[in-house]
C-alpha cells in the first residue's frame, strides 16, 4: 500500500513539472499571441525571422480511486478479545471500573442475573499491543458485591503505539455505577441506581438515570443524556458542554467552564454556574433557580403562567410582552412579581443577555 501511495505521488510531481516547464517556455518565447511560438533571430538586426510552432500537448488525467481510511487501517488492523469474565450478580449490586486509554460501554438489561466483562483491543501490531496490554496490569475480578474492572499505567510510558481497547460491561438495569476513566469515551444504557462517573480527556453519553444521587464530571469531556430522575444530581464540566433531557430533581446543580448548558426540561431546584457559555432551559415546575454566568447568554423558556419572583441582572433583560410583571423593569435589570410571584429565580450575567420566553 505504501508504494501504490508513493507511486502515485510520483506520478503527480511528474505532471506538475512539465506543466510548469510548458508555461516557462510560453513566457520566455512569444507571449501571448505565439500562443507556443518561439522566434530565433540571427545577430543582425534586419535577419529574417525564422519561427518554429511547438504545440505542447499534455493530457494529465489521473484517477485516484483508493479509499484514504481504508488503506490506513482496514486490511492491517486485527481485533482480539483479552478478557471475556462472568459473574453471578443480583440487583442492586456495583460495578466498579477504574481504565486508562479505553473506551467504556455500560449495556443494562433488565431481569439480568449476570455481569459480562468483555475487554478487546484493536491494532496493526498486535505482538505489540498485547505486550502493552499486559503491562497496564487490567484485572476483572468480584468483591463482595462489586464487580470490579482496573488497569494501571506503567510508569514511564511511551504511549506510541496505535492500539484501541473496548470495555463494555453487560450488567442488570438495577446497578450502581462507579466509573473512572482517563483518556477514553464512556456511555451507558438505562440505569435504576446511583452513579458516580469521573472522565478526563473523554466523553459521557449516559441514556438515562433514576436513582437517589449522581455525581458527573468531566474535564475536557461533554457530558450528553436522556431523562435524569435523580434526588440529588451534580454535574461538573471542564471545557466540555452540558447536554440534558428532562431532569428531575431535588437538588440538581451544573458548573462548566468554557461550554454551554442546555436542559430540554427542567424539574425541581437548580443552581448553575457557567464562564464562557450560553445557558438554554426550558422550565417545567421549579422550587427555585440560581444562575449565573459570564460571557454569556440565558434562555429561560417557561410556561405562560410561571408564577416567580424575579431578580434578574444582565447586558440586557427581555421578558415576555404578555408578561404580568409587577415591579422595576430596566434594560439591564427585572426585579419584582411575575404572574403575582412564586419561586425565587434569581440570574446574573455580565456580557450578556437574559430572555424569558413563553412555552
Amino acid at each position: 500500500m505504501k508504494t501504490r501511495i508513493l507511486g502515485i505521488a510520483l506520478i503527480v510531481l511528474a505532471g506538475l513539472a512539465a506543466v510548469n516547464l510548458y508555461q516557462a517556455f510560453a513566457r520566455a518565447f512569444g507571449g501571448d499571441e505565439h500562443h507556443g511560438a518561439y522566434a530565433i533571430a540571427s545577430a543582425s538586426s534586419d535577419a529574417d525571422v525564422d519561427a518554429q510552432d511547438f504545440d505542447f500537448d499534455f493530457d494529465f488525467d489521473f484517477d485516484f480511486d483508493f479509499d484514504f481510511d481504508e488503506a490506513v487501517s482496514a486490511s492491517d488492523q486485527s481485533r482480539e478479545i483479552v478478557i471475556d469474565e462472568r459473574f453471578n450478580v443480583s440487583e442492586g449490586q456495583d460495578l466498579f471500573i477504574d481504565v486508562q486509554h479505553a473506551d467504556v460501554e455500560i449495556e443494562t438489561r433488565s431481569g439480568a442475573d449476570q455481569a459480562r466483562i468483555v475487554v478487546t483491543i484493536s491494532s496493526r501490531n498486535m505482538d505489540r499491543a498485547m505486550e502493552r496490554f499486559e503491562a497496564m496490569d487490567w484485572k476483572t475480578y468480584k468483591d463482595g458485591d462489586r464487580v470490579v474492572v482496573r488497569s494501571e499505567m506503567p510508569r514511564r510510558t511511551n504511549w506510541n503505539l496505535k492500539m484501541k481497547i473496548d470495555v463494555v460491561a453487560l450488567i442488570p438495569d438495577h446497578f450502581n455505577l462507579d466509573v473512572q476513566s482517563t483518556h477514553g469515551d464512556v456511555s451507558a444504557g438505562s440505569l435504576w441506581g446511583n452513579a458516580e462517573i469521573k472522565t478526563t480527556h473523554g466523553d459521557l453519553d449516559l441514556a438515562s438515570l433514576n436513582g437517589d444521587r449522581a455525581e458527573i464530571r468531566t474535564t475536557h469531556g461533554d457530558v450528553e443524556s436522556g431523562d435524569l430522575m435523580v434526588k440529588r444530581l451534580e454535574i461538573r464540566t471542564t471545557h466540555g458542554d452540558i447536554d440534558l433531557g428532562d431532569v428531575t430533581s431535588d437538588v440538581f446543580s451544573a458548573t462548566t467552564t468554557h461550554s454551554d448548558v442546555q436542559i430540554e426540561e427542567l424539574t425541581g431546584r437548580s443552581e448553575i454556574r457557567t464562564t464562557h457559555g450560553d445557558v438554554r432551559i426550558r422550565v417545567q415546575n421549579t422550587d427555585g433557580m440560581d444562575i449565573r454566568t459570564s460571557h454569556g447568554d440565558v434562555s429561560l423558556h417557561v410556561p405562560s403562567d410561571f408564577r416567580a419572583d424575579l431578580d434578574l441582572r444582565a447586558a440586557k433583560v427581555n421578558l415576555p410582552m404578555s408578561a404580568n410583571f409587577d415591579g422595576e423593569l430596566k434594560k439591564k435589570s427585572a426585579y419584582g412579581a411575575l404572574n403575582g410571584g412564586g419561586v425565587n429565580v434569581e440570574i446574573a450575567t455580565s456580557h450578556g443577555d437574559i430572555s424569558l420566553r413563553n412555552r
